[in-house]
C-alpha cells in the first residue's frame, strides 16, 4: 500500500471513532459520517445475500424512485453488483466503475445513457464488505461528471475503512452476536504487540498508531 498523508489517517481515525460503538441506525450513521468527513454526498449502503444479490438499500441524498428504477430496469446491467464482479471483488475491496469499463465504452453503454446520465451520475465506486468467503454488504459512492473523480487518496482510505466496516457489518448482519468493549480491545492489543512493524505517523498518538496498525492488518 502506498503511503498515505497524515490528514488521511486522521480522517480514518475520526471515522472509526464515530462508528465503533454506533449500533442504532448503523448504516445511516456510516453514510452520514462519510459525507461529513470525506464529502461523499450521494451514497448507498446495501446488504448482500448468500447469492450475492443486493437488497435493503439505505441511501443518502438519492431519492427512492431512483433506486426503484435501478432495481426494476438496470440492476442486471450494473457491473459493480457482486454477482457480476465476484472474481475481481474477491481480490479488491474497492472497485471503480471505470476500472471495469474504459470511459469510451462506458459512455456508449445502455447502463450509462439510460440510467446514470439520466440521474446525473458518472463516477461510481463500490466498496465490498467481506465476511470470510462471502460479501455481506456493499457501499456505492456516486458523483457527477462535473465533480472530481475519486482520487488515489480516496481509494486508499476506503481500502482501510472497508476492513473495519466488514467486521462491523458482519456483526450487524448477525444481531445476536455481540462483544463487549473489553473483549474487543484485548485481542487487538495482542495482535499489535505481536507485530514488529511500526506504523506510527507524525502527530499521531500511540493509541492512534496502534489502531491503524490493527486495521491495516485486517
Amino acid at each position: 500500500m502506498k503511503e498515505m498523508s497524515n490528514p488521511s489517517y486522521k480522517k480514518i481515525l475520526s471515522f472509526m471513532d464515530e462508528i465503533t460503538f454506533s449500533n442504532e441506525n448503523f448504516r445511516e450513521k456510516v453514510l452520514q459520517t462519510f459525507e461529513n468527513l470525506f464529502g461523499y454526498c450521494q451514497s448507498i449502503f446495501w446488504l448482500c445475500d448468500d447469492n450475492n444479490d443486493l437488497f435493503e438499500p439505505i441511501t443518502l441524498n438519492i431519492d427512492k424512485y431512483v433506486i426503484d428504477d435501478y432495481l426494476n430496469n438496470f440492476y442486471q446491467l450494473d457491473l459493480l453488483v457482486p454477482k457480476y464482479t465476484m472474481q475481481k471483488a474477491s481480490k479488491q475491496t474497492v472497485i471503480k466503475n471505470l476500472d471495469l469499463l474504459p470511459p469510451e465504452l462506458y459512455e456508449k453503454s445502455v447502463y450509462y445513457n439510460d440510467f446514470m446520465l439520466k440521474y446525473g451520475f458518472y463516477y461510481d465506486v463500490g466498496v465490498f464488505l467481506h465476511d470470510k468467503n462471502s460479501i455481506k454488504g456493499v457501499l456505492n459512492f456516486v458523483r457527477s461528471k462535473k465533480e472530481k473523480p475519486f482520487s488515489t487518496s480516496d481509494i486508499m482510505c476506503l481500502e482501510v475503512i472497508s476492513r473495519f466496516l466488514s467486521q462491523k457489518t458482519s456483526e450487524f448482519s448477525h444481531p445476536f452476536v455481540s462483544a463487549s468493549k473489553e473483549n474487543l480491545i484485548n485481542p487487538l492489543k495482542n495482535k499489535i504487540l505481536a507485530s514488529s512493524q511500526d506504523l506510527r505517523q507524525p502527530d499521531l498518538t500511540g493509541k492512534e498508531a496502534e489502531i491503524l496498525q490493527l486495521v491495516l492488518k485486517g
